[in-house]
């Protein structure tokens, strides 16, 4: 009976087995039909449980070519179906890919795998809801994200990550839980190896592939930041460094974020120097909060690059900016600062400089030379009571002993400007425009007056019949008479035009319209008459043009116009009141001369390169216009030849040497010997630091407070910039001894016939003795 159970059972499982092998015969045809019909398009048959548990098996089967191939098609129709209108259906195709994913990239078909990954990348770029499974899915983009990476197919990541970063951005909008899945898929993409991997990969790469995996890797966000700020090494100045603050560069407000919580900290200074440079590079005003952070870091190197952060970053902003930073960075700094104020414009320079000055000057600290002598060079455009009051008090410390006589000079540099400045301001004139009436009973008898006597002219012309003759007499005198702002005679001059000659058309016309364009001159009546010369020697409408741009001023007794060693570059033009010349001869004062109106002050400084070498002084009420050089510059490109025309006129008057002569005076106070040596002079910037450049002159003479050498320049206009600058030389003397020489260039003139030679006069800022002078010219004279 055993035997018999046991052979019944046995029967049994083999029934039972055929039974269950038929029908996974049957299974197998039917999932295999419902395949092939699916990869023809009946996406309808994902909803065939036996057919979907069986489609994850097919898309892990990487035997054949054909078995690959069907793998290929299924994953196709899973595309179309996630994307499809129908949300069951996309809800299917979700459920499937999830279940295939694990087996797809078992299969290590890097083939598969990309295509999956573009299906994925398709999903998440439609799919609006949090479907089930939405968060198991992404977590398996990560993988597949990952694994593309690593294979080397960035374009299939950079698609994912794209639309992730969309997601999370709001970009692609969807619900906050969608976005939140979104940023954490990211940031576990990003894990620290493969971040590794991925840098190793962009230093390697070339052209677009570099440009991709940048890419990808500021779409990976705040990790790849971090990653990439760890890489950086201060000493590596290569490619690899390069590409690496590109990157960072590049990645614009999440560098940001990242850089704000790294400076919270206590980062080295390379890394700090690293970040703003990096910052910088984003020419970005938003970046600023960052810099000035860093303007009060312990670490000079750090606030040196904020400094220079500050000055890339320009803007309007930064004039405010960089005054904040003057009290804020350490001494050694804050020149580098006033040095870039001095070539801005802003009254809030001002105010930050006299504070600064102030502070120094309160706690008596002189000792930084270099400070001090750029807050005075920059002080020198903002000329005004208070500017005048601080550098005079310094001035006092500075003759008491302290500071540099370099820095002394370039105090009474500026005083010289500034005082020369608002001289000129404080005396200028408003001047008032004069108005003429037609009808004037004055006006008009004077008219009667005049013609009467052209009449009588006329009259005799006509009678011996030349007509013609008559009516050019009556349009001289019609012109005559307009040009001297007569306008009665004028207009009644050319009315009597046409009675000597009815064909004198054109000189009525012509006379008409010298009226006209002589009534709209603002030259008054006074001007004209007492600078008739003038306006014969540049031209009418040069005369015209010259008046336009001239300033009226007024002095009263005794007030000074200009002063001995000032580089007032204006030309003075005196209408009223007399004004006296004084020039310096040594210790004492020499008058050279007193002028009336109608004479030109200051054409020797105007159209020369010299500093004014007298003193003006009205010697009553004068009333004067002056004109700058600058001025006369922007004329000449209107009127060609107006300021040679200009000079000839001047030529002669009051020409300060001769002047000298004939009072019997020497400026120079001490002898001049002369000498010749060949010398390198070195040109001394405007904040008493000397220049790389050196240029070789010929030295002509030399006294106790200055000397003379010769020097090659290309013309006048490049020589007018050294005027005001100072120079040095050296001298070797007796053994080992260099004597030093320093001072202001006062003057130029040209040397001989050759244009390109010209004479330096130069002033000493510290006098030698008779002796050392004596030395010099033994050994060279």
């Amino acid at each position: 009976m055993d035997i018999e159970r046991d052979l019944q059972s046995e029967a049994q499982q083999k029934v039972q087995a055929l039974l269950k092998s038929a029908e996974e015969m049957r299974r197998q045809k039917r999932v295999a039909h419902g395949v092939t019909e699916l990869t023809n398009g009946r996406l309808e048959l994902l909803f065939n449980d036996e057919l979907a548990a069986a489609i994850p098996e097919y898309l892990s089967d990487d035997g054949d070519e054909d078995a690959i191939d069907t793998a290929q098609h299924l994953l196709k129709c899973l595309g179309d179906a996630s994307i499809s209108p129908d949300p069951a259906m996309r809800l299917r195709a979700v459920m499937i890919l999830s279940l295939s994913v694990d087996r797809v990239v078992a299969t290590e078909n890097v083939e598969s795998i990309c295509v999956l990954s573009e299906i994925l990348n398709a999903w998440l770029e439609q799919e609006t809801e949090f479907v089930p499974g939405y968060e198991v899915l992404c977590r398996q983009v990560q993988d597949i994200c990952a694994v593309t990476l690593r294979e080397g197919r960035p374009r299939e990541a950079e698609r994912v990550l794209m639309t992730l970063h969309g997601i999370n951005t709001g970009k692609l909008k969807r619900k906050k839980s969608m976005r939140s899945v979104a940023a954490r898929t990211i940031e576990k993409i990003a894990f620290p190896e493969l971040l590794t991997i991925l840098f190793e990969q962009l230093f390697t790469l070339q052209g677009e592939k570099s440009r991709r995996m940048e890419n990808i890797l500021r779409l990976l966000g705040k990790p790849a930041i971090s990653k990439a700020l760890e890489l950086l090494e201060p000493e590596d100045e290569g490619e690899k460094r390069q590409q690496l603050m590109h990157f960072l560069t590049s990645a614009g407000r999440m560098t940001l974020r990242v850089f704000e919580e790294v400076m919270e900290q206590n980062t080295r200074w390379n890394v700090r120097c690293d970040m703003l440079q990096i910052l910088i590079a984003m020419h970005d005003d938003g970046i600023y909060p960052l810099v000035e952070l860093n303007l009060v870091h312990p670490d000079i190197r750090v606030q040196r690059e904020a400094v220079e952060c500050v000055f890339k970053l320009g803007g309007e902003n930064m004039v405010q900016r960089l005054t904040e930073a003057l009290f804020q960075v350490d001494d050694t700094l804050k020149n580098v600062i006033v040095k870039k104020l001095a070539k801005l414009d802003s009254l809030a320079i001002r105010d930050a400089l006299l504070t600064l000055l102030d502070e120094k000057v309160s706690r008596r600290d002189f000792s930084d030379d270099l400070l001090l002598s750029s807050i005075v060079v920059a002080l020198q455009p903002y000329p005004d009571t208070r500017a005048l009051i601080q550098l005079r008090e310094f001035k006092d410390y500075l003759n008491n002993g302290v500071g540099s006589r370099k820095l002394l000079h370039l105090v009474d540099d500026a005083l010289l400007m500034m005082e020369s400045e608002m001289r000129h301001r404080r005396h200028r004139k408003i001047e008032t425009e004069q108005v003429g009436f037609a009808d004037d009973p004055e006006a008009i008898r004077q008219a009667k007056r005049k013609i009467q006597e052209i009449e009588k002219d006329v009259i005799r012309l006509l009678e011996k019949g030349e007509g013609k003759q008559a009516a050019e007499q009556l349009f001289l005198h019609c012109v005559e008479a307009a040009r001297e702002k007569d306008f009665v005679t004028a207009e009644r001059l050319r009315d009597r035009i046409l009675g000597a000659d009815t064909g004198a058309v054109e000189l009525v016309i012509e006379a008409d319209e010298v009226i006209n364009w002589e009534r709209n001159s603002k030259i008054p009546a006074t001007f004209f008459e007492l600078w008739k010369p003038l306006r014969s020697a540049i031209g009418a409408r040069e005369f015209e043009a010259l008046y336009a741009v001239l300033v009226p001023e007024q002095y009263q007794d005794d007030e000074i116009i200009a002063r001995e060693g000032e580089r007032d570059d204006r030309l003075y033009f005196i209408n009223a009141g007399s004004v006296s010349l004084v020039c310096s001869t040594g210790p004492a004062k020499t008058f050279l001369k007193r002028l009336q109106p109608g004479s030109v002050l200051g054409a020797e400084q105007f159209f020369s390169i010299s500093v004014w070498t007298v003193t003006a002084r009205a010697r009553t009420p004068v009333e004067l216009h002056s004109m700058r050089r600058r001025d006369l510059q922007e004329l000449e490109n209107q009127y060609r030849g107006i300021s040679e025309s200009l000079q000839k006129f001047c030529q002669g008057s009051n020409s300060v040497p001769d002047l000298l002569k004939m009072s019997g005076g020497d400026r120079r106070g001490a002898a001049r010997y002369p000498v010749a040596a060949i010398i390198r002079t070195a040109l001394i910037d405007a904040y008493g630091a000397a220049g790389h450049r050196s240029f070789v002159g010929q030295l002509q003479d030399i006294s106790q407070g200055g000397f003379c050498y010769s020097i090659g320049i290309a013309n006048k206009e490049n020589a007018r910039l050294l005027l005001g600058r100072q120079v040095r030389f050296e001298l070797a003397l007796d053994g080992d001894t260099i004597l030093t020489i320093e001072g202001m260039v006062v003057g130029m003139d040209a040397a001989g016939d050759k244009k390109d030679m010209f004479r330096v006069h130069v002033r000493m800022l510290e006098q030698l003795s008779q002796a050392e002078v004596r030395q010099i010219v033994d050994m060279i004279g």
